[in-house]
């Protein structure tokens, strides 16, 4: 049985024995606490509730569910309480509807649920009020996910311009002429052609034969750079 588990499973059943140690740790009652930090929440490394239903089985996915509705059902103070049978219907079409999303993220939906930031019930709990509140969080999940890839990827681009901007610096320093007409390599073969790598002595006696024409660049790195630099309009 665990050999056909993936590793993902694997490693959640090492971590949660059994599905009532998980149960245990993602109880209702932990919701406040995981929610402070709704980065974590989105982003941590909770389990998805498909990967509950992979790694113990369906029961153990709809049973916590099922205890969420429960208690935000009881937590409403309504005189109409949700019914075992709606919380097992809307349990199913929450797991089947929402595979992906972390049980932090749905603790994190059902606090928000419990702020009113969705509306509230009137009079009853209302199982297709839940639903509709979860299509809302779920489009606000969407836009977390979208804005912190945004965010890693400016920081990747400015990471990027941090290091071109670097060796931009060093080449400067270490290539007579750097940048200009003269200079015995320019940027794109200082770059590419593994020049940065070597020790200044190194560079100094590979530059010095160069200008003395003991050595040129080989045929096939001169073709690759000058496709480069047609294909990309490389000016330097």
């Amino acid at each position: 049985m665990t050999s056909r588990m993936s590793p993902a499973t694997i490693k959640l059943t090492q971590r949660y024995k059994s599905d009532a140690e998980l149960l245990a740790r993602f109880n209702p009652d932990m919701q406040v606490v995981f929610c402070r930090d709704i980065e974590k929440c989105f982003f941590g490394e909770a389990p998805s509730i498909s990967l509950v239903e992979q790694a113990y089985g369906r029961t153990a996915a709809m049973s916590w569910m099922e205890i969420q509705l429960n208690n935000l059902s009881e937590f409403a103070g309504c005189k109409g309480k949700l019914t075992t049978a709606q919380i097992a219907e809307t349990a199913a079409m929450i797991v089947d509807g929402y595979p992906h999303f972390k049980l932090t993220e749905f603790m994190l939906f059902f606090q928000r649920f419990k702020r009113c930031e969705y509306g509230k019930f009137y009079g009853a709990v209302d199982p297709m009020t839940i639903l509709q509140a979860l299509t809302t969080f779920g489009e606000q999940r969407a836009r977390a996910i979208e804005e912190r890839e945004a965010a890693a990827e400016k920081e990747r681009q400015e990471a990027a311009k941090r290091a071109n901007d670097e060796l931009r610096e060093r080449y400067r320093d270490r290539v007579p002429d750097a940048f200009t007409p003269k200079a015995p390599l320019d940027f794109l073969q200082y770059r590419l052609l593994g020049y940065d790598s070597m020790s200044d002595e190194q560079l100094a006696m590979e530059i010095a034969d160069l200008q003395s024409h003991k050595k040129t660049l080989p045929r096939g790195a001169r073709q690759m750079l000058d496709y480069l630099r047609g294909a990309y309009d490389i000016k330097d």
